[in-house]
């Protein structure tokens, strides 16, 4: 007698497992393989006895390392672009020497000083313009 029914699926769990280390979904790595998603989280679950979001999240962090250790190799080679981006992200590291804040106070003296420069301005501007009519007459 002949069987029936499905051919029983065969996943290569190393090409999985590389696949989640560089960061793609489930659902991206069910289309690579021609499957459903679902089908993909359902033999996870058969295969391992564990939710694909767990197995995912056992699998991912060491391409994470990876990427770390490649960047860190690459920075203390000399590679200087990327120790200043290392240096910006994980060491909180920025381009600026320090930030300013102004308080309601100094806005107040700056506000003042303005007005006065402007004072200054107008006055300066009307002995110009009065000096200039006495020399026309």
């Amino acid at each position: 007698m002949k069987k029936t029914g499905r051919k029983k699926l065969k996943i290569d769990w190393k090409r999985v497992d590389k696949l989640l280390e560089a960061g793609c979904l489930g659902t991206e790595i069910a289309a690579y393989l021609g499957i459903h998603y679902q089908t993909l989280y359902d033999k996870v679950e058969e295969d391992f006895g564990i939710l694909f979001t767990d197995y995912r999240e056992l699998k991912r962090p060491k391409g994470e390392a990876n990427i770390r250790e490649v960047q860190y190799n690459k920075a203390i080679g000399g590679d200087t672009p990327m120790l200043i981006w290392l240096g910006k992200n994980r060491l909180n590291q920025t381009d600026s020497a320090q930030e300013v804040s102004v308080t309601p106070e100094t806005m107040k003296s700056f506000k003042a000083i303005m007005n006065q420069l402007s004072v200054l301005q107008s006055e300066s501007h009307l002995k110009k313009e009065t000096s200039k009519r006495s020399k026309e007459q």
